[in-house]
Formats: C-alpha cells, structure tokens, sequence
C-alpha cells in the first residue's frame, strides 16, 4: 500500500522485500519485487545486495553473485554485506582465492560492527582451514570470538579444527562448553555436545 503511495522510496521496497523474505518460499516473490523496484529507482546498493539474498536462498548462486559484484563495482564504495556473501559463495565452490580476497575486504568493511566482523572472520577461519593454514584459520577464529565472546557459531568452527588435533582435547573441550552456554539449541548443537564430551 505505502509502495501505491510513493514508489520512490527505496525504504518501502526493502521491507516489502524483508516480509517476501520471511514468508516461506517468499524469495521468488521478494526477487520479482526487488528487480520492479531496481528498475524504477536505478542501482541501490541495498536493494541489490538484497536480490543477491533472494537469489542465493533459491540455489541461484551465479545471479546471486553478479548482484553482489554489482552492489561492489563503484572502488569507493564499502558494502562488506555483499562482500561476506561473496566470499561465502566462493568458499563453498572452492575457490579459495577468490573467497580469501572477499572475505579480508569484508572483515576491514566491518570495523566497528563486532557481530559482523566475527560472521567475516568466522568465514576466513573456514577458509584457511580449507587451504590447510591452520595457524592462519586460528588466529581468524580467535579473533571472531575475542570482541565479546558472544558469536556461538566461531566457537563450533574453531572447537571443530582442532578436535583434528588429540593433544587439543582440554581446548576443544572448552570451546564446546561455551558455544552451548550461548547456543544450547544452536544450528551446531549435536556436533557440539559429542565435542564437549570429548566424542
């Protein structure tokens, strides 16, 4: 209705987008608004990170991929949301290079923003550990959970390397106890609690 009214204001789309989002199977639908939306108002950068989103939750990665380089292009402009994306596309391809890259802009993108900053680190950290750093995956998983402790799923990934490692028992054991102190019912929960108990 508020979109009838002015549709001139990108904020309006966003939230019809946000309600698409959140209704099941809603992304085909939100993606069809956005791109109205794109078409009337030109490159909002919000906007097309936003269709990425919608693309990427259909299993549409390469359309997703070109919003978020799209939402990218302009040097100067910052949009670690896009990047953190990206890099999380590329690392599920295997394309570590190009994910390491994304993924470090991101995390420079996010000072200031903790939460962010530690979702970025948390993806580097996987990144490393899949190029075989492990030295390099530590320190990106260390300082995911230093700002204040509270990202549960850092702790999952960082417990998970090392329980690779038997003399890492103690550590990995901790760091299972502190993610379900903040997840008990997390995503990584299960896996969490066979950590925890040294399975």
């Amino acid at each position: 209705e508020a979109i009838k009214m002015d549709a001139s204001r990108a904020q309006f789309h966003v939230e019809l987008a946000k309600a698409l989002m959140n209704k099941q199977g809603g992304e085909k639908e939100a993606a069809e608004a956005l791109n109205t939306a794109l078409k009337a108002m030109g490159d909002s950068p919000k906007l097309v990170v936003m269709l990425g989103d919608a693309y990427r939750r259909q299993g549409k990665l390469d359309e997703a991929l070109a919003q978020y380089q799209r939402a990218v292009k302009d040097p100067k402009a910052k949009n670690p949301e896009a990047r953190l994306a990206m890099g999380a596309i590329y690392r599920e391809r295997s394309d570590l290079a190009k994910a390491q890259q994304q993924l470090e802009k991101a995390v420079e993108e996010f000072i200031g923003q903790a939460d962010r900053s530690a979702l970025g680190l948390r993806e580097l950290g996987r990144v490393y550990q899949a190029k075989g750093d492990m030295a390099k995956a530590e320190d990106a998983f260390q300082r995911a959970i230093q700002p204040n402790g509270s990202y549960g799923p850092a702790y999952y990934f960082y417990a998970s390397m090392l329980s690779k490692d038997r003399k890492q028992g103690n550590k990995v054991r901790m760091l299972a106890q502190e993610y379900l102190k903040l997840e008990p019912r997390g995503e990584h929960a299960p896996q969490v609690q066979r950590l925890a108990s040294g399975g």
